[in-house]
Formats: structure tokens, sequence, C-alpha cells
């Protein structure tokens, strides 16, 4: 991508989330505001607002090329963003393990039947506790194409939050399509009951936002190169083991002389 072409993309992605943080209900907003929940709510704005331009620029870099890196980005700035705010009693989480009643289960047909895997996930961790409290749950998907797979894990917080597991969660969908990110927040918003609207919430990127058909097909050839790790596709390796090989040839010519 042209540093021009990039910078009007990155551009174009930041005046969209500029746009759409500003129709979300909050943490700050809500009536339960006080002293003891500060940082709570102050994690819940972050995620809402600035985590999602810090995802776009690190899209923009070509560091995004898998859900595992996505959940590289997302923990990286949620960890600086807890330092900065001295949040010594919160935790950052990645991949935690929650036991929910077996009420929980009722619904749920795949998956096993005693926990559920919440990808990200911060909590506050009291002395005077004997667990964690205040969770603030986040799933996280990337697919090229959008689908129904990102319901499943929406559906899996709203659960966690209805047995009150967690006290607020969120989707990011990470997608590469022709679809734009509103269109699919609204789709998957449907999805969320009205009562936890305020609550459970949809962060969707597409990759492509912004770009022309000249600089997606750049990006999906950075995605490509750094998205796994193939001998095929490792020109430094191939061309030493080419040259091993010309080596050993020459080797047995010289030796047959």
């Amino acid at each position: 991508m042209t540093s021009e072409g990039a910078k009007k993309a990155w551009e174009t992605r930041k005046k969209r989330a500029r746009t759409k943080t500003g129709k979300r209900k909050l943490g700050k907003k809500l009536p339960h505001w006080g002293s003891g929940s500060f940082n709570q709510e102050a994690i819940v704005d972050f995620i809402s607002g600035n985590l999602k331009n810090h995802i776009h620029n690190d899209l923009n870099e070509h560091r995004i090329s898998s859900e595992a890196d996505l959940r590289s980005s997302v923990t990286f700035y949620l960890r600086n963003f807890l330092d900065k705010r001295k949040a010594k009693d919160w935790r950052l989480h990645t991949g935690l393990w929650t036991y929910p009643e077996p009420s929980f289960f009722k619904n749920r047909k795949k998956g096993k039947k005693t926990r559920v895997e919440i990808d990200v996930a911060l909590s506050k961790i009291p002395d005077s506790f004997t667990g964690a409290s205040r969770v603030i749950g986040i799933e996280l998907k990337e697919q090229q194409k959008v689908g129904d797979d990102a319901i499943v894990d929406l559906k899996k917080l709203i659960d966690l939050k209805k047995e009150k597991m967690i006290k607020y969660g969120f989707l990011i969908y990470l997608f590469r399509d022709n679809i734009e990110s509103e269109s699919e927040d609204e789709r998957l918003a449907k999805e969320i009951p009205k009562k936890l609207k305020n609550r459970i919430f949809v962060i969707t990127i597409n990759a492509y936002e912004g770009m022309s058909s000249l600089n997606v097909k750049e990006f999906d050839k950075k995605w490509e190169q750094s998205k796994d790790l193939r001998w095929e596709k490792m020109t430094a390796r191939i061309a030493g083991v080419n040259r091993g090989k010309s080596k050993k040839t020459r080797k047995k010519k010289k030796s047959k002389k």
C-alpha cells in the first residue's frame, strides 16, 4: 500500500470509528457511575472507543494477519491502559476458563458442558474476595467473509451476562469483505436483548474499509506473507537449500574427475 493510500484509508477508518463510537452508550453515562466502579467504567470506555482506533492502526501497519495477532494487539493496548491508570488491583486474562452454573449449558449444543473459555478478560481482584469480580469479557473473531460464526461468540457473552458471570461483554469482529462494518454491526446488534444493550457491545472492523481496490490487493499480499510459516514461501530458506544442493553437486563432479 502506498503511503498516500495508507494515510487515506487510515483517516477514513478513524472517522468512521469516531462516528460509530459517538452513537454508543458508554459506561460513564450509566446511572451506577461511582467511585467504586471508576476503573471499570474507564476500561469500558477505552474498549468502546480508543481500542478500536489502535486496532485500525495495527491493521494499517500490517501487524495483524490472524485472530491470534488480533488477541496480541488487544492485550497489548489493554495492558498499557491498565499500567497508565496504575490499576494494580485489576488483572488481564487471556483464555480465561469460566465455570457457570449448570443452567448455562442447557441450550449449548457444542463444546464442554462444565466450563467455557473467554478469549480476553479483565477483572478486579480485591484482597478481601475469594475470586475475581467486575469481569469484562471480550470475545474475538477474525475471518475473511462475514458469517454466523460471530453470533455463536456473541450469544456466549449474552449467556454469561445472564448468569451474572460477567459485568460487560464485547465482541470484536474483524473481517475482510465488501460489507461495511456499520451494516454488520447492526446485524449482530439485533441478537442482543434490549435489556442488555448497555452491557453487551459489538465492535465490527472491516480491514478493507477506506481502501481502493489497488490498496486491498497490496494489503492481502502482506496478509498472506505473514499469516503463517510455510517452507515453500520462505524465500531465504529455499535459496539456502538450493545453494547447499549446488555445492554438493559441484563436489560430486570434482570427485568424479
